[in-house]
């Protein structure tokens, strides 16, 4: 059954193609692009960048020059891990990419800053989800430094949603938005209650 992610709110630069992750034509979710010229059958045409069938890509994202793609590659004998990954917008095999953060740990959601010096992207925390950043040089394509923590939201009261299938976080010039969910209670109090 074919997956379909839609992942770049621009198209290509030339507008020529739409960048995609699906299992369209490999067993494992890959990162293409899907040439609009194609259309309705664009499907039989993809040009597939990255694939790899001991790893799921998922929420890839070019750079803001669009020289890199960063995206999250989760093995498929581990899905409850999965690491941030960057490699040359033309794509390739395994040896093109560059893995950043714990091999052991859960990221998702990678998002570029508007001038590419900085990666965020969202990791399980103590229990939560939190938002960090990784500094990047996007004239090597390297991590620069270690990542740092953006939000401190990990408390029962105020924590990003546990469901990552609804959170897709954005980042502008200035700001960065994510979605948060909180939880309050109440006692009450009531008189009269035996009439």
């Amino acid at each position: 059954m074919l997956q379909a992610e839609h992942l770049s709110a621009k198209e290509s630069r030339d507008d020529a193609a739409i960048f995609t992750v699906s299992n369209w034509s490999t067993a494992t979710m890959s990162i293409g692009l899907w040439p609009l010229s194609g259309a309705p059958r664009a499907d039989t045409e993809v040009t597939v960048l990255a694939s790899d069938p001991a790893y799921n890509l998922w929420q890839a994202r070019f750079s803001p020059k669009e020289r890199w793609i960063a995206f999250v590659a989760q093995k498929v004998d581990t899905p409850n891990t999965s690491r941030l990954a960057v490699m040359p917008s033309s794509g390739g095999d395994r040896s093109r990419r560059r893995f950043l953060g714990d091999p052991q740990g859960l990221t998702d959601k990678p998002r570029w800053s508007p001038d590419g010096h900085i990666l965020y992207f969202i990791r399980l925390d103590g229990g939560y989800y939190t938002m960090w950043g990784q500094p990047f040089d996007p004239d090597n394509g390297t991590a620069v430094g270690a990542p740092f923590k953006v939000t401190h939201f990990d408390s029962p009261a105020s924590y990003i949603l546990k469901n990552l299938g609804l959170m897709e976080p954005d980042v502008s010039r200035t700001q960065l938005i994510v979605s948060i969910e909180e939880r309050t209670g109440r006692i009450l109090i009531m008189d009269n209650v035996e009439r």
